[in-house]
């Protein structure tokens, strides 16, 4: 990903979701790792696999063994639409200008060589991100501007960072040599050799007198920093310590400090600032969040609806613009700010111009980054009505007197059931509880795999993840509301009944029999999933705070 970026690629295209569990996971399981890998610069999704299983066959059909099985036949495809819509909005967003990082470290000419996945450096801490960059990049593409060391494309950082190593690529120091004396800032120790074994004291012999020449004699003076030229060469210092001193502060910054609690990644277009940001822990963050960014306003955009709304709740200081943070777990969404202007004596902004996507306000879907206080949160009564979708023997209705899941029924033709199910449930509103300036809140909680919602026959959306939360308004009213929900879970427990029947008797048709992958355990031993709404489902009261 970090190659693509450097070289100017607007799609960072990966292979997604692979692995070796066969119709274990749902979206819910799969969105924090989607996020994770677009906080690290993925922007297009290439989902492994989408087995072409025609009718002939049969179901769930001849798929491979590895890969996750996004496709027709899955269980809970025809709900899956909540989900690919939210991975396609982000990737559009997030293809939008240029990447935003301070720093580019250099990976050297050591073989074998590897760069790990996007991780914080302990030189650098939170806040900064970072690109890495190969020999061609320094040789080739990079150039020094006002102190800034910049690819052709436009993308800049820094300083430039090199690896802990005595040795270096001769052609690569004497680059070196030419973007310091232009301006930039470079972080590392004196090399005092060069790589391989061609001409070895003669190259060796180079290094050490061009090095003498930008370092000076470090073994005599205790300077950390050195002025060679209109730049400087560092060593001795953090990463962090040395972007400091050249007035950069941190591009995010949490008021806890905390830097296990969100990812984020940061690019910018010619009047707009996009930062994707995501809560990596499993329990709500809430905060404040300050971003280096100024003389903009900015808006939440909701990647899960499409919709957005002015973030009101704002401060700026020579830091930069600081909102409130609130996002639950593993909860995510785009902060976008736009040119500030004024006009007719009103603040207003420049709308974010993308081409081919258009995004509309129709009110607020979600808590979003706005504080929330509640007023009060009760659950929904028991029991549930439930109507399954007709298999075989499954029962048409039945009554829950408490939400559970169906493979922990008595009953095997609920206890193996793959397919949908219709909760059905209502509750009592009186005049007080619709008052001005509250707003109720529909939280399903858990939900496996995926549900579809109703209100007094009102479509509120699709639940695909835990986090997901509905605002109720002009479906609300007085007296009596009707609640239906649709769920759909994967297949793999009907896998596991079928295979328990006659042969003659059997529905499902594979090359694959084992579970949870394809050499593990015969279908008939496997262990079942959690299926169905598992709850609490609850009904929020909450003001908004301005």
């Amino acid at each position: 990903m970090l190659a693509q970026r450097i070289y100017n690629q607007k799609f960072v295209e990966a292979e997604a979701f692979t692995s070796v569990w066969l119709w274990q996971e749902g979206p819910g399981e799969l969105k924090p790792l989607a996020d994770r890998a677009m906080c690290e610069g993925l922007n297009r999704f290439v989902y492994h696999t989408f087995p072409h299983t025609p009718p002939e066959s049969g179901n769930p059909g001849w798929v491979y063994n590895f890969g996750t099985l996004i496709n027709t036949t899955n269980g809970w495809w025809s709900k899956s639409e909540g989900f690919h819509h939210y991975l396609a909005r982000c990737s559009y967003l997030l293809q939008q200008g240029e990447f935003v990082g301070d720093v580019a470290f250099y990976y050297g000419d050591e073989a074998p060589n590897f760069v790990p996945p996007k991780h914080i450096p302990a030189s650098l801490g939170f806040g900064y991100d970072y690109d890495v960059v190969n020999t061609d990049v320094i040789i080739n593409k990079m150039t020094v501007r006002n102190g800034r060391i910049y690819l052709p494309h436009g993308q800049f950082y820094e300083v430039l960072v090199l690896p802990r190593d005595q040795r270096i690529n001769l052609l690569v120091l004497k680059k070196l040599e030419e973007l310091i004396a232009a301006g930039a800032t470079v972080i590392g120790s004196k090399p005092t050799r060069c790589y391989g074994l061609t001409n070895r004291e003669a190259c060796d012999l180079e290094v050490r007198s061009l090095a003498d020449k930008i370092w000076g004699n470090v073994d005599s003076v205790k300077v950390q920093v050195r002025t060679y030229g209109k730049g400087k060469i560092i060593w001795g210092k953090t990463v962090k310590d040395a972007l400091m001193q050249k007035g950069i502060t941190p591009d995010v910054q949490l008021d806890k400090g905390s830097a296990n609690e969100i990812d984020y990644i940061h690019r910018a277009t010619v009047n707009s600032d996009i930062y994707f940001v995501w809560n990596k822990k499993e329990e709500p963050m809430a905060g404040t969040c300050t971003f280096r960014v100024f003389n903009k306003v900015p808006e939440w955009w909701d990647a899960e609806t499409g919709t957005t709304y002015a973030i009101k709740k704002y401060s700026v200081d020579k830091e930069g613009i600081t909102i409130p943070l609130n996002l639950p777990a593993h909860g995510s969404g785009f902060i976008v700010f736009s040119k500030a202007i004024i006009k007719d004596g009103q603040l207003g902004k420049e709308a974010m111009h993308v081409k081919g996507l258009i995004y509309t306000s129709k009110g607020l879907a979600q808590i979003g980054s706005e504080s929330t206080v509640s007023q009060k949160t009760v659950t929904l009564k028991v029991p549930w009505k439930v109507r399954y979708e007709h298999k075989g023997n499954t029962p048409l209705e039945d009554s829950l007197p408490e939400l559970s899941s169906w493979h922990t029924s008595a009953n095997n033709s609920v206890k193996y059931f793959s397919g949908q199910a219709t909760y059905y449930n209502s509750f009592e509103l009186s005049e007080n509880d619709l008052k001005e300036n509250t707003i109720l809140l529909l939280h399903l909680n858990k939900v496996k795999e995926i549900a579809e919602v109703y209100l007094n026959g009102t479509r509120l959306g699709l639940h695909w993840h835990p986090s997901q939360s509905f605002a109720l308004n002009n479906e609300l009213r007085v007296g009596k509301n009707f609640l239906v929900v649709e769920v759909v879970n994967s297949i793999n427990n009907s896998l596991i009944g079928d295979a328990m029947k006659p042969e003659n008797y059997r529905q499902a048709r594979s090359n694959i029999s084992r579970l949870p992958n394809a050499w593990q355990t015969p279908f008939r031993d496997a262990p079942l999933l959690e299926a169905g709404l598992l709850g609490p489902v609850t009904l929020q009261w909450a003001t908004f705070v301005k």
